[in-house]
């Protein structure tokens, strides 16, 4: 899911310089996705989270970086214990 995260975005949004989603790093029940998008990042960080739980994995998000403080994108880093095939597909 994380890494079809963008083109999710995609379909849902119009245009072409509209931001988007980038899987920065994946390992076993980690992953780091940077945000380019103009939305808000409480919603963003609230789409991720319903998204992983409507895939039964369960997360916490914790964000890194930010654009409305600055920086150049938003990183958002997600930890899970789920470890097996569900976060690896």
């Amino acid at each position: 899911m994380l890494h079809g995260f963008d083109a999710l975005y995609r379909s849902a949004n119009r245009g072409d310089d509209i931001g988007g989603w980038r899987v920065v790093e994946f390992g076993a029940g980690t992953a780091k996705l940077e945000k380019t998008t103009p939305h808000h990042c409480a919603m963003e960080e609230g789409i991720v989270g319903a998204a992983l739980q409507a895939i039964r994995t369960p997360a916490t998000l914790a964000q890194e970086r930010c654009m409305r403080r600055g920086a150049d994108h938003c990183l958002f880093v997600i930890s899970s214990f789920i470890t097996d095939q569900r976060w690896s597909r």
